[in-house]
């Protein structure tokens, strides 16, 4: 985590000195950027595991399926920096499944269906390399907030 933040902060320093460097009056077009914004709709596809040793219940390979809504805003008109947020939800199903053997040898074994709603609100800062005026690339740094707004 230390090296991420390492990392992000030369990303910053880097695109700062690059900037400096035509400050003199003349410009390059590699530095243009559209600083307009953007909104935009993400799906994703999760896996998830829960495991809970102390009562043997395992959750195994519950599919999840999201969509988010996302908005950035450019940060500085000069320096391709981008802050973007948003609001999500995702839903995720799957089989619980317990099995207990008792100390008479009896075993148990129940299957509960869970299903679960949840919130996200996702916060990132983006640097936009222009390679040319069709192409970029956008890397992200940030977190994501998740919220449960139901569970069964």
């Amino acid at each position: 985590m230390k090296k991420f933040f390492i990392m992000a902060a030369c990303l910053v320093a880097m695109a700062t000195t690059a900037n400096a460097q035509f400050m003199g009056g003349s410009s390059s077009n590699n530095n243009s950027f559209d600083n307009d914004g953007y909104t935009g709709i993400r799906l994703h596809y999760n896996n998830f595991e829960i495991e809970h040793d102390e009562s043997e219940i395992s959750l195994d390979a519950i599919p999840s399926f999201g969509v988010t809504f996302v908005k950035g805003w450019a940060v500085s008109n000069s320096i391709p920096i981008f802050l973007e947020t948003g609001i999500g939800v995702s839903y995720a199903t799957g089989d619980l499944k317990n099995e207990i053997e008792d100390e008479e040898d009896y075993y148990f074994s129940t299957k509960i269906t869970a299903k679960l709603l949840s919130g996200e609100i996702p916060v990132s800062l983006g640097y936009k390399f222009n390679f040319n005026e069709e192409f970029s690339i956008m890397p992200f740094v940030g977190i994501t907030t998740r919220f449960i707004i139901n569970s069964e």
